[in-house]
């Protein structure tokens, strides 16, 4: 239950690019280090993983100099909560498991996100899409908060939203400090693994 929940990720424009270059290199050095100890038992062991990768890139972003790591914070607090089976974030998102998880598979949103990604195949492409892809950052996740009320009612909806906030919040920072200044010097894509919460059921 807790895996289909956690697969799933400023405008300070002034930040130079070397840091953005930073960040990229050691956020992917995160990844690459802790993705070994999922195993096979992936439920069981992905959220102490997650908070792992999430420490790691909270150093990545006090290492590089970026701004963003309240908001690394807030995420990884998120991801705590809900691996807390007793909590009230838990039980709320049990209350809704099913229509959520439903909504995921049906929502159209993605769709002009997977456009955006089709047909990319060498770097260069993957980057700028990535790029295009922070344009439409809010009026994607305002067509989840749409579909998430009209099809599984209003609780749903300001579960969606309290969950989704610091998530959407976070990501804003990591378009406008690595990912557009990526894009514009012409660097490989960048390694997006924050905030991975919520993206399975189409919570981001």
């Amino acid at each position: 239950m807790q895996l289909l929940f956690l697969i799933s990720v400023g405008v300070l424009f002034g930040y130079v690019t070397c840091d953005a270059e930073c960040y990229q290199r050691v956020a992917t050095e995160c990844s690459k280090k802790y993705i070994n100890e999922l195993g096979s038992d992936m439920e069981r062991n992905l959220c102490n993983v997650q908070r792992k990768v999430f420490a790691c890139l909270a150093e990545a972003a006090r290492e590089c100099e970026m701004s963003f790591v309240p908001e690394l914070r807030a995420v990884d607090s998120l991801i705590k909560q809900f691996c807390e089976t007793g909590s009230e974030l838990y039980k709320k998102y049990k209350e809704h498991k099913d229509c959520l998880i439903k909504l995921t598979t049906s929502s159209k949103c993605s769709e002009s996100i997977v456009n955006i990604f089709k047909d990319k195949t060498t770097e260069r492409e993957v980057i700028k899409a990535q790029s295009e892809m922070c344009k439409q950052l809010d009026s994607f996740s305002n067509c989840l908060a749409e579909d998430v009320k009209k099809i599984c009612g209003s609780n749903a909806e300001a579960l969606y939203r309290f969950i989704q906030g610091p998530a959407i919040r976070l990501q804003r920072k990591l378009c406008d400090e690595v990912i557009i200044p990526l894009s514009e010097k012409g660097e490989g894509p960048v390694n997006m693994e924050a905030p991975l919460v919520f993206r399975s059921l189409g919570l981001f």
